[in-house]
Formats: C-alpha cells, sequence, structure tokens
C-alpha cells in the first residue's frame, strides 16, 4: 500500500498517530509517509509548529491508496474529499463536539469546528483513540474504527528508569500546561499543598517550563521543581518526563475528558514511574490498580494513593514499564495496516523485506 498523511501539525498527536505509524508501514514494506510539511519558527529558531500544506490544486496530484487527514479543518476539503481515487482516512483523537469553556480550544473560529466534522464526514473511515470518541463521532460518520494510542518503542528505549534512580528527595510530578490545563489541575486543589506540607523530603516537579502550576496547587516554594518546556519534535519529552518518581493525571469531570486516551500514563510508565489517574474509561482500561498505578476521584482517594505510593512507587514502576514495553506502536502497527488494507479491499501483507528483527 501507498499510504500519504496529510498531518495538522507535528506535535504529540501527529507523531503517535502519523508519523511514528508511517514509519513503521515503510518498515513492513508499504510505502508511507507524511506530505511535504511548512515549519514555523519562533525567534530562537525553534520550530513551533510543523503541518502539511495543500490546496486544491495539490490535492488530486497525491499518489496514494490511503490518504489520511489529521485533523484537518479547512471548510473546501469536504466537496474534494469524495472525488479523489484514494480511498480517505480521517485521523482525530480529540472530542471537538464536547469542548468545555474553559479549554482554549473553545475560542477557535465555529468555522475550524464545521470544516472539521465536515471533513470527518466525507472520508471513507474514522480512526480514533478511545470508544468514547468513537461514540462522539459515529453520529457524523458511521465507519469509526478504535485504534488506541501506543507509546513509540524508539522514542522511549534509552530513557532513566525512575525505579533505578537514587534522588535528593522523593518526586511527585505533573507534565503539561496550565494554560490548556488548568480545569483538570483544580481536581488537586486542597490536596497537593497540604499533602506536601505534611511531607518535606516529597519534591513537586512541573514537567514542561510552566511555574503557574506550582501557585494553582499550592506547592510550597522550597518543595517547587520546574523544568525546561517540551518540544515534542526536539524528541526531549523522554528524559524531561524522567525527572519524577510518580506521575499524576487529574482530569475534571466531562465528557471531554472521557475521551481522553491514557498516552500520558503510558509516557509516565515508559519511563518507570506509576500514574495516579482519575478513573476515565481510558484509564481504567490501562491502570490496574495497585500493580502499574492507582486510581482517584475524590480528595481523600488522592491522599491515599499518594501515602501509598510512598511505599509501593518502585514495584509499581516496574509493573509500568513491563506494562509500557507492550504497548508499542512496532508491536501495534498491524491494527493500521489492517484497517488501511480493509478499506482498500486489498492484501495489506508486506513483503517481509525491510521488516525490523
Amino acid at each position: 500500500m501507498n499510504v500519504v498523511y496529510l498531518a495538522a501539525n507535528l506535535d504529540g498527536a501527529g507523531c503517535y498517530r502519523c508519523l511514528f505509524p508511517a514509519r513503521e508501514l515503510r518498515l513492513r514494506g508499504h510505502t508511507a509517509g507524511l506530505a511535504p510539511n511548512r515549519q514555523l519558527q519562533g525567534p530562537d529558531g525553534k520550530i513551533l509548529i510543523q503541518y502539511a500544506e495543500m490546496d486544491d490544486d495539490t490535492l488530486p496530484s497525491l499518489n496514494a491508496d490511503v490518504i489520511v487527514f489529521q485533523q484537518r479543518t479547512e471548510g473546501w476539503l469536504a466537496d474534494h474529499i469524495p472525488t479523489l481515487e484514494a480511498k480517505t482516512v480521517f485521523e482525530i483523537d480529540d472530542d471537538w463536539v464536547n469542548v468545555p469553556s474553559y479549554n482554549p480550544a473553545a475560542r477557535k473560529p465555529r468555522s475550524e469546528r464545521d470544516g472539521l466534522l465536515a471533513n470527518l464526514a466525507a472520508c471513507d473511515l474514522v480512526t480514533v483513540a478511545t470508544p468514547a470518541l468513537a461514540e462522539v463521532y459515529a453520529p457524523y460518520n458511521p465507519n469509526v474504527r478504535v485504534i488506541r494510542n501506543y507509546l513509540d518503542a524508539w522514542m522511549w528505549e534509552n530513557v532513566p528508569l525512575a525505579y533505578e534512580q537514587e534522588r535528593r528527595r522523593f518526586r511527585v510530578g505533573w507534565m503539561g500546561q496550565s494554560h490548556w490545563r488548568h480545569a483538570d489541575l483544580r481536581v488537586l486543589s486542597g490536596v497537593i499543598g497540604p499533602w506536601l506540607e505534611a511531607h518535606p523530603e516529597v519534591e513537586f516537579v512541573s514537567a514542561g517550563g510552566d511555574t503557574n502550576v506550582h501557585d494553582i496547587l499550592g506547592v510550597p516554594p522550597c518543595q517547587r521543581v520546574t523544568t525546561g518546556p517540551v518540544h515534542f519534535w526536539n524528541f526531549d519529552l523522554a528524559d524531561i518526563t524522567a525527572t519524577m518518581d510518580v506521575g499524576l493525571v487529574p482530569l475534571a469531570p466531562n465528557q471531554f475528558n472521557e475521551g481522553k486516551s491514557h498516552l500520558k500514563g503510558m509516557e509516565y510508565a515508559a519511563c518507570g514511574i506509576p500514574c495516579i489517574a482519575t478513573p476515565t474509561e481510558s484509564y481504567r482500561h490501562w491502570v490496574e490498580p495497585g500493580v502499574n498505578g492507582l486510581l482517584a476521584s475524590k480528595p481523600h482517594e488522592w491522599r491515599s494513593a499518594l501515602d501509598t505510593m510512598l511505599e509501593s512507587w518502585r514495584t509499581m514502576g516496574e509493573a509500568a514499564k513491563r506494562k509500557a514495553a507492550e504497548n508499542t506502536i512496532q508491536g501495534a502497527i498491524g491494527q493500521w495496516e489492517g484497517a488501511f488494507g480493509e478499506l482498500c479491499g486489498i492484501d495489506s501483507e508486506p513483503s517481509r523485506a525491510g521488516i525490523a528483527a
């Protein structure tokens, strides 16, 4: 098969759902890759965003069996997609229908949401990362397939493992930006600050360069650790994630978060870091409580989970790492291969040449 990905951007989703699967499809003997991408750079020369450019003249010229549109919002696309000879897939791993008012994405022009849903409806297949997202988008396109998120084994293969480290102080942490997640952080209001005050031997890591996280959570000044910012395409995520011993995944209770995958928990696990997470469907799928992590909803459950982690985090971290090693794109690439092959009505089994041992 020849698969062309038109990624909206090459941040986490663009890599996990497009760039990395394309590479693995190539290793299995297919032709697969991204359409030419444009890079926007900041004043410091670092890449701010990468995205595939296209217009109604170049789109028909793409020579492919399958074209994957990743979260494309251009309104004109919906009229052109049905005219393409290639089979078309719309890839989306967020809920654009139920964006909460606190999320900055809620302030995007309505035309972007309408364009995205029209494009999604025009494609032959929709791929999503969670069952909740499949339910959200089924009314717009009945052909929806769940392919859960997986880790890229190469990206995480040399990361330091938390349970093998001896740090100055035990570290609990959270990865993200409060700009997007302040409602999620407020799930821990009244929990983290008092708990840290009772445990001066613990530090709190704000991974990603956002010092506001400490203020939102009430972290005592002498227990604050802040890493540098994460630019996914610089592939520094693994090393920055590995700066903590236990990772938190608080999620505000709403339909938007119910559609979120357990990718953050897997990224923690790739570093040997167990997580404490809100029990959405995807985290109930990922976390085996007391084995590779813990689930918590109410404040007393978060406090109890933190207390448990003080004693059991290394054993849970080892289990988390083992499970992460079993959930890789390399091991799951057959799901993409099978979905695209079935869509095309062709044998998706590749030549064995070029398959990684």
